[in-house]
């Protein structure tokens, strides 16, 4: 953790708001290996000794995620075509998106279709932090020649059953295969 203080200020790392032993001094304090989300505080001291009024509390904010790359990744899915007639449609590999290989991916295919849609929901085994970001790769078919065909593509997140944020792509996103990442 890092602090700053006043010139002439000394900062003290405490494990408790009031009394105990001091932990660290100056503005860099490293913490243990935790577990768990933790409190420490800083106080700081001017060089007669006096003691600021309170101590701040500075929270650590411990996160569990099985240690990948995708700390908080999807472990299921559910997908689905919805559609009054939809022609060869179909969704290849639905379990890819949730396996521990980030490589792998989902194919939702909606090649003639009528009102058709096609979805993946992705499901987290925890909820997600407003500092979270989704990526999203998507490509269009080789030899496709009308891209405004895939205009219609809608990207939902979503917190359980509750829309957090919608993103319409439109097909010069989608031209140059979209690597995106957004913060949600």
């Amino acid at each position: 953790m890092q602090a700053t203080a006043d010139a002439g200020l000394t900062i003290n790392w405490y494990g408790a708001a009031t009394g105990g032993s001091i932990l660290g001094t100056g503005t860099s304090f490293t913490t243990p290996n935790l577990t768990t989300t933790t409190i420490y505080y800083a106080e700081t001291v001017n060089a007669n000794g006096c003691k600021s009024a309170s101590r701040a509390p500075v929270t650590v904010t411990v996160t569990t995620g099985g240690g990948a790359t995708a700390c908080n990744a999807a472990n299921s899915q559910n997908t689905g075509i919805v559609s009054l007639l939809c022609v060869l449609c179909n969704i290849a590999g639905p379990t890819n998106s949730t396996d521990a290989d980030p490589n792998n991916f989902t194919r939702i295919t909606l090649s003639v279709g009528v009102a058709a849609t096609g979805y993946q929901r992705l499901i987290f085994p925890s909820a997600g932090l407003s500092t979270d970001s989704i990526r999203l790769d998507l490509s269009t078919p080789t030899g496709l020649l009308d891209l405004s065909v895939l205009s219609g593509i809608t990207v939902k997140v979503m917190n359980g059953n509750t829309v957090v944020n919608t993103y319409p792509l439109n097909s010069s996103l989608i031209l140059s295969s979209i690597a995106w990442v957004k913060p949600i």
